[in-house]
C-alpha cells in the first residue's frame, strides 16, 4: 500500500501523465528540476528544428543482432515517436560510412551505439554498468530571447552490452521474464529522452517513459503520445513538410510529393522564395536541397542544433547582445565570397585567439549601418563595437566574431559548457533506464 500511495503522490504533481527533461522524476522517485524556471508544455526541452538527423554505430553489437537488423530496429523505434498522430517531427538516419561513437563531445553528431566494455562504460557514464540498461545524454540550454523554450543542443544514446551487466538482449521480449531484456522497449524509452521527454513516474505500465519500462511496453502509450505531441505539435493535419502516404494525408493546398523515395506534403513553386523550412524550388516543386539531409541548415540559418549544409560553416556571432549561431560560407581555402558585402573574416576561438577557419560575414560600419538579423542576413559589428537595439555601439567586449561553432569537449558536471564554443552554459542530464530489483520490468 505504501508504494501505491507514493506513486499516486508523484503523479499528482503533474497535470498530465507525461514529463519533460526539466520536470521528471528519477528511478528513486526524486523530483528532477533544473534552474531555468517554469517547465511546462510551452517552455519544456525540445529540439529547435523539427528535422533531426542521427547516426548509428554498428560496432560492438550483442549476439542477437547483426548490423542491418540493428539499424532497422533503431529506425523503427524512432518512427514509433515521429509517426504519432498530430506530431510534426522528422528523424533521419545518416548512412555515412563513418560510425561515430561520441557521447557528449561532438554536438554535430547525435549518436546511438552499444558499449560492451566495462572501462568504456565507466568513462562515459561514471557509474558501474550493473543494473543500467541504457543511458541518454541530452545537454540543453535555458530559454533565451530567441527561444522561449529550453533547446536541446545534442543527444547521444548508449545501450549496455557489458559483461558485468550480463543482460540477455533480444530485439523484443514477448513475455515477462528475467532472461530477456527488450532492445525495442529500452531503446524506445531512451529515444523519448533523446527527443525531450523525462520520467513521469517510476514503476508503472501506463507509459514507456516511466523510469523502469515494462517488458511488454514496446511502443509509446497514450501518456507518452500526449507528451511528444506537447513538444512537437502539428497544428494541422497534413502540414507542410510532414510525412504522407497520399494526397489525402495533406491539407487541401498541398500535395504528397516524392523525393528520393521519401514522401512529404509540399507544393508547386516558381522560385526558392515560394518555399521555406529549408526547402528549395527544384523542377517546379519545393524539395529538400540535393545532397543534404533533412534538417541541414542553409546559408544564414541558425545552426546551434542542426549541422550546416555542404560548403557552409557554423559560426558564433553577437548580433543582439548575446551569442547566436548561423551558417556562413566557408572561405578557408579561398578569400572569395559569393554574396555582395560579405567579407572573408578570420575567426577566433573563445580565448580570442585567431584560428585557421574563415567565413564570409557581413560587417556593419560603426556609424551608419544597422546590425542584427537584417532581411534574414546576420550583420555583425566591427571590432570594438557591440550590437544593441540594432545599432553598433562602442563596447569593451572586443571582437564581435566570437568563435567558430564546431564541437567542443563535453563534461560530466551538472552545469557545463557543451556544444558550440561561447554558448551559454548548458544542463547536462544523463538519463538512464534501470532494471528494478523485483525484476518485473526492464
Amino acid at each position: 500500500m505504501r508504494q501505491v500511495v507514493l506513486l499516486l503522490f508523484l503523479l499528482s504533481g503533474y497535470a498530465n501523465g507525461y514529463a519533460f527533461l526539466c520536470n521528471g522524476v528519477d528511478a528513486e522517485g526524486q523530483s528532477e528540476q533544473d534552474t531555468c524556471g517554469v517547465c511546462d508544455d510551452t517552455t519544456a526541452t525540445k529540439w529547435r528544428n523539427s528535422y533531426l538527423q542521427y547516426w548509428v554505430s554498428t560496432t560492438e553489437l550483442p549476439a542477437s543482432l547483426n548490423a542491418s537488423s540493428w539499424i532497422s530496429l533503431v529506425n523503427s523505434c524512432f518512427a514509433s515517436w515521429n509517426t504519432v498522430s498530430g506530431v510534426h517531427l522528422t528523424t533521419n538516419y545518416s548512412s555515412d560510412v563513418v560510425s561515430p561513437r561520441s557521447f557528449g563531445d561532438d554536438s554535430e553528431h547525435h549518436d546511438v551505439f552499444w558499449v560492451n566494455n566495462d572501462d568504456e562504460w565507466m568513462e562515459y557514464v561514471g557509474a558501474a554498468p550493473d543494473g543500467i540498461l541504457g543511458v541518454t545524454l541530452p545537454p540543453y540550454a535555458c530559454q533565451t530571447s530567441s527561444a522561449k523554450f529550453r533547446v536541446i543542443q545534442d543527444a547521444d544514446l548508449i545501450l549496455n552490452g557489458t559483461p558485468t551487466a550480463g543482460f540477455k538482449w533480444q530485439p523484443e521480449c514477448s513475455r515477462l521474464s528475467n532472461s530477456c531484456q527488450s532492445i525495442r522497449s529500452t531503446l524506445t524509452h531512451e529515444l523519448g529522452h533523446f527527443l525531450g521527454l523525462g520520467h513521469p513516474c517510476v514503476d508503472s505500465s501506463s507509459a514507456i517513459m516511466c523510469a523502469t519500462a515494462a517488458y511488454l511496453v514496446q511502443y509509446p502509450l497514450f501518456d507518452d503520445q500526449q507528451g511528444i505531441r506537447a513538444l512537437y505539435a502539428d497544428g494541422s493535419s497534413g502540414a507542410y513538410a510532414t510525412r504522407c502516404s497520399s494526397n489525402t494525408d495533406c491539407s487541401a493546398s498541398l500535395q504528397c510529393h516524392t523525393q528520393n523515395g521519401s514522401k512529404y506534403c509540399s507544393h508547386a513553386c516558381t522560385e526558392d522564395a515560394d518555399c521555406d523550412n529549408h526547402l528549395m524550388c527544384t523542377s517546379g516543386f519545393c524539395e529538400f536541397p540535393a545532397g543534404s539531409a533533412l534538417g541541414a541548415a542553409d546559408l544564414h540559418e541558425e545552426c546551434s542544433e542542426s549541422p550546416c549544409d555542404q560548403g557552409l560553416i557554423c559560426v558564433g556571432v553577437n548580433v543582439a547582445s548575446e551569442p547566436a549561431y548561423y551558417c556562413f560560407e566557408d572561405c578557408s581555402e579561398s578569400s572569395a565570397c559569393s554574396k555582395d558585402r560579405d567579407t572573408c573574416r578570420t575567426l577566433k576561438n573563445s580565448k580570442e585567439e585567431a584560428i585557421a577557419s574563415k567565413a564570409c560575414i557581413q560587417v556593419a560600419t560603426a556609424t551608419d549601418e544597422r546590425c542584427g538579423v537584417i532581411d534574414n542576413v546576420p550583420v555583425v559589428c566591427p571590432t570594438g563595437y557591440s550590437c544593441s537595439a540594432e545599432k553598433c555601439q562602442q563596447s569593451t567586449t572586443g571582437e564581435s566574431l566570437a568563435a567558430t561553432g564546431g564541437s567542443s569537449g563535453g563534461s560530466s558536471s551538472s552545469c557545463a559548457s557543451a556544444g558550440p564554443p561561447g554558448a551559454l552554459g548548458m544542463l547536462l542530464v544523463a538519463l538512464g533506464i534501470l532494471v528494478p530489483r523485483r525484476r518485473k520490468k526492464c
